[in-house]
C-alpha cells in the first residue's frame, strides 16, 4: 500500500507545532518558558521604574544619552524577539522551494517489515518496532519514532476517505503487531 504526498511549508509548521506540543504535553518543563518570560518582564518593568526615578533626580549632561541608550537596548530586544518567528518561517519556506530538500512528491509505503519513506533519490526505512505511536489530527497522520520525532503524512494525499481509513488501519495493525 503506497501513498504519494506533496507537503507544503504549512504542513511542516503544523507538524512541528503538533510534535512540540505533544512532547511537552505532560511535562512540567512546559511552564519554564512562561515563568522565565514573566520574570524577565517583571524585572524589565522594575528596572524601568528605578531608572526613571534615577533620571528624574539626575540632571547631568548625559541624561539624554542614557535615555536614548536605554531605548536602543529595549528596541534591539523587541526586534530580536520579533525576528525569530520571521526567520523560522523563511527557513521553512526555503526547505520547500524547487531545489529544497522537502520539495517534490514523497512516497510512503507500507511494506512487510517497515514503513518506507522515499523522496527524490533518498529513502528511509522505519521498522515497525521503531514506531512509538500513531496519531491523527484533522489534517495529518503522525508516526512517532519517539516522543519528539515523527513522520507526517498530509491526509489530502489520499484520494478518498476509504483509502485513508485502509492506510491508517494497516499502519495501526503493523505497529500493534510489532509491539506484541
Amino acid at each position: 500500500m503506497e501513498v504519494i504526498a506533496t507537503h507544503t511549508a504549512k504542513d511542516y509548521r503544523a507538524a512541528i507545532r503538533h510534535t512540540t506540543r505533544r512532547m511537552f504535553a505532560n511535562s512540567p518543563t512546559r511552564y519554564i518558558t512562561a515563568a522565565l518570560g514573566s520574570l524577565f518582564g517583571f524585572l524589565l518593568v522594575i528596572s524601568a521604574v528605578l531608572l526613571s526615578q534615577f533620571l528624574d533626580r539626575y540632571s547631568g549632561p548625559h541624561r539624554e544619552f542614557v535615555t536614548y541608550a536605554l531605548g536602543a537596548v529595549i528596541l534591539a530586544f523587541v526586534c530580536g524577539v520579533s525576528a525569530k518567528p520571521v526567520y523560522q518561517a523563511l527557513a521553512a519556506r526555503q526547505m520547500f522551494r524547487r531545489n529544497g530538500n522537502c520539495a517534490g512528491p514523497q512516497r510512503f509505503s507500507i511494506e512487510k517489515d517497515a514503513l518506507v519513506h522515499r523522496w527524490g533519490s533518498s529513502s528511509a526505512r522505519f521498522a515497525w518496532s521503531d514506531i512509538y505511536r500513531i496519531e491523527t489530527t484533522n489534517d495529518h497522520i503522525f508516526a512517532f519514532l519517539d516522543r519528539s520525532q515523527a513522520i507526517y503524512i498530509a491526509k489530502r494525499a489520499f484520494t478518498d476517505q476509504e483509502a485513508l481509513t485502509a492506510f491508517l488501519d494497516e499502519l495501526n495493525a503493523r505497529v500493534t503487531a510489532s509491539k506484541a
